[in-house]
């Protein structure tokens, strides 16, 4: 198994990867030089059921920060009470080398982007503290073998029961049965003397029990824990695709199917059971989408609002006679809000495309793609150049939707998607600050057709 890894990656990109990964180890450095930027000092004051000391923590601690949207920006680890690691523009680059080795198809095809990461990163720092000496490309295949193994993944479907097993594609639909929990937890628990094994066997029950009887797509496949449960979503998804098709929502609007998996549900958290050759289990739980973090509102907070418009918005929201625009802008930013709390990328665009239009079309029969990117670059962007950017990335936004309403093609390229969230925000912030000079939606229009001319 090293060898088949270690044979696919060309000499050259080994050469490569190993001397960005020897620079990097070079730009390991203190945190305490980091500049800090906006910390959120707003503590809420909500009930504390335990506090973690010293003595609760084991092993190795690793330490990372993240951006005011969850994505990781540096990462570091404890040396002789200090903490050292990568910073910036630094960890930009220990980001791109892992997804640049997770690009080889023999890798990612059994290894997951974490492990990748959490290995390079385990190299850097045992090669910082002098502990091995072998290069990264290495150390990194090395790891991976002893991480790839024969597994199930068990990953049970909300609401959904079955009489009988059957298969589509590769996954395999089996009923979670009363005999196979308490097998799964005898097996869970042979390393630990009775008292504790007694204690972790109820928690076992206590947390699988509530999966007795329902159906779960099962998959089968040789690679990483992680890897292995990311491939068994996407499989499993493409073949719920296809049982939904047979299900009576598709005969009723006013029916609504909840035949997803557990994590895709209104519960919003996954479970699933991996099984590795000798029968031994490991239950994950886990929030599978990258939900919002809960949302801390400190004073800081709202003066940035209210640099954003907010006073203007409540200004209007308590008016008792809005002008037309007003009530058409309140109405678009209802509709846009609603992005929020989609689960999915292509109805995110619906909502944010569509409050878009509202505003921005003169009636039902204008060119709609032309006239969207054209308008909004010509409201936000300060110079020529600002303008053909903003147009070019709705146009591509708006072929990227297309490309899944029409063809059912996996909606991608977020950093195309992110700027376009950009400009919509900063299209609402412009429309915010002048709506009290806008009368209603077609005088916008024509103000903004005329700047085209100036």
């Amino acid at each position: 198994m090293l060898e088949d890894l270690k044979s696919t990656i060309h000499a050259d990109a080994a050469r490569s990867f190993n001397e960005i990964a020897d620079e990097l180890v070079k730009k390991l450095s203190d945190e305490r030089g980091w500049e800090v930027t906006y910390k959120n000092a707003f503590v809420p004051d909500v009930s504390i059921s335990k506090t973690i000391t010293d003595s609760d923590i084991t092993g190795k601690i690793e330490f990372g920060k993240v951006d005011w949207l969850g994505n990781e920006t540096d990462r570091y680890f404890v040396c002789n009470n200090r903490q050292i690691g990568l910073h910036g523009e630094d960890y930009s680059q220990f980001d791109k080398l892992s997804i640049s080795v997770y690009k080889i198809k023999s890798i990612h095809n059994k290894i997951s982007l974490s492990f990748i990461k959490d290995t390079i990163f385990e190299w850097l720092e045992k090669t910082y503290t002098k502990e091995i000496k072998m290069n990264m490309v290495d150390y990194l295949i090395e790891e991976c073998e002893k991480a790839i193994e024969e597994l199930e993944v068990w990953i049970p479907i909300a609401e959904t029961y079955i009489q009988s097993e059957f298969r589509i594609g590769q996954i395999e639909f089996k009923t979670i049965k009363k005999d196979l929990i308490d097998k799964w937890a005898d097996r869970a628990i042979n390393k630990y003397n009775n008292q504790e094994a007694d204690s972790i066997r109820k928690s076992i029950l206590r947390n699988y029990r509530k999966l007795q009887g329902i159906a779960a797509g099962t998959f089968k496949i040789i690679a990483e824990k992680e890897r292995a449960l990311e491939l068994a979503r996407l499989n499993l998804e493409d073949a719920l695709s296809i049982l939904r098709y047979y299900c009576p929502a598709n005969f009723d609007p006013l029916l609504v199917s909840n035949c997803v998996a557990i994590g895709n549900d209104k519960s919003g958290k996954a479970i699933s059971i991996i099984i590795d050759k000798d029968g031994k289990s490991y239950g994950t739980e886990e929030i599978l989408k990258p939900y919002q973090k809960p949302w801390l509102i400190s004073t800081q907070d709202l003066r940035f609002f209210e640099r954003g418009g907010f006073n203007k918005l409540c200004e209007i929201i308590d008016k008792n006679e809005m002008n037309d625009f007003q009530t058409k802008l309140l109405e678009a930013i209802n509709l846009y809000s609603r992005n929020c709390l989609a689960q999915d990328i292509s109805t995110k665009l619906l909502f944010i495309l569509s409050s878009l239009e509202t505003l921005l079309l003169k009636d039902p029969n204008e060119p709609i793609v032309q006239n969207i990117s054209e308008r909004i670059a010509f409201l936000i962007g300060k110079n020529a150049s600002a303008r053909m950017e903003i147009a070019a990335n709705i146009r591509r936004l708006y072929d990227i939707r297309s490309k899944f309403v029409h063809h059912g093609k996996e909606i991608s390229e977020l950093e195309t998607i992110r700027k376009f969230m950009v400009y919509a925000w900063t299209f609402y912030q412009v429309l915010i600050a002048n709506s009290d000079n806008i009368p209603n939606h077609l005088s916008l229009i024509i103000s903004i057709e005329r700047r085209k001319f100036i």
